[in-house]
């Protein structure tokens, strides 16, 4: 139910402030082209050096694909898979404007900027001004801040403290898990299309490793475009800064769902395990017994002891206490 909460409620919400505050962070000073920009280019060169072997050897076995299919081929195989899904991004935030929903990504760009002199209120209706420089220097020591837990409280009406609330699905807009999903079937669809090729002939091997340049390009054009949101051209990019913004993140949020599925999967059986084992032997713990060698580990509990005053009858000929 948490993991289910913390990717859908509220739009994605709440992933989404965790998403800025310890993977985007902007303000951080970080620069685009970075040590992970060049161990991904360098991955990316030597794997299509290999794919480009695969594709010579691929027109001199089969005489039926000529120069110009192989050249297809080729550029197929470097394209990366990005246009089904922006398109997606650019249908849905036009949708969301259509119809006046407000989604994660539309409640991000109206939030106030807190800084430390004064703040842009917008669910209040009295906006303030809050200056540039104090902005970023006020967003500069956030990311500094030491991790601490956060109270989780319910979103507001993104149309205004007095609006009328209507259906909660279309007032917080596409919930940005379905987009996360809907943009990584997008990309598997059009790479699977681009290197159809190689499954023609049996070549899975081939097609597989496709695959991979495919999402080495990906997660380079990822890591870019999460470069452009952290600097100050993406305040200037108006409307295609909100298409890549959702683009980038449905992308990281279907990483994310990815990840957690993969561990929740690996950990249930063991989850299964000590469940059955409390059920079928209540005061023996197997997981006790294999990490502490002791079935009944238990921590060492301290008691404080009050002194009191007994009224015990005074018996004769017993010594009495000196004052």
């Amino acid at each position: 139910r948490c993991l289910t909460a913390f990717f859908m409620e509220d739009g994605g919400r709440h992933w989404v402030e965790w998403y800025n505050r310890t993977q985007l962070r902007k303000g951080s000073g970080r620069s685009v082209v970075d040590i992970v920009f060049f161990l991904g280019a360098f991955f990316i060169v030597a794997w299509y050096a290999m794919m480009n072997v695969k594709i010579q050897a691929l027109g001199q076995i089969f005489a039926a694909y000529s120069k110009d299919q192989l050249f297809e081929l080729n550029v197929l195989m470097l394209m990366p898979p990005f246009i089904c899904s922006m398109a997606y991004c650019v249908v849905a935030m036009a949708l969301e404007r259509i119809m006046g929903c407000y989604g994660a990504i539309r409640r991000l760009r109206r939030r106030p900027r807190r800084s430390g002199a004064a703040f842009l209120d917008l669910e209040a209706g009295a906006p303030g001004v809050a200056d540039g420089a104090e902005v970023e220097e006020a967003e500069a020591r956030e990311v500094h801040v030491a991790e601490r837990d956060r109270a989780v409280k319910p979103a507001a009406d993104p149309q205004g403290a007095g609006g009328e609330s209507g259906c909660r699905c279309c007032l917080f807009g596409m919930p940005l898990a379905i987009s996360a999903v809907c943009v990584l079937l997008l990309d598997i669809v059009e790479a699977a299309v681009a290197l159809y090729r190689f499954t023609h002939v049996g070549w899975w091997r081939a097609f597989v490793a496709g695959l991979m340049l495919k999402w080495g390009i990906s997660c380079l054009l990822l890591h870019l475009g999460e470069g452009v949101l952290r600097s100050q051209v993406f305040e200037r990019c108006g409307r295609f800064g909100l298409v890549l913004d959702l683009w980038v993140r449905a992308h990281r949020m279907a990483r994310d769902i990815l990840t957690s599925v993969l561990i929740l999967v690996a950990l249930t059986p063991l989850v299964l395990i000590n469940m059955l084992n409390d059920y079928l032997t209540p005061g023996l713990s197997l997981h006790h017994l294999l990490i502490y060698r002791n079935p009944n580990h238990l921590g060492k509990r301290e008691a404080i002891v009050h002194a009191c005053q007994w009224d015990v009858p005074e018996q004769p000929g017993a010594p009495q206490p000196k004052a």
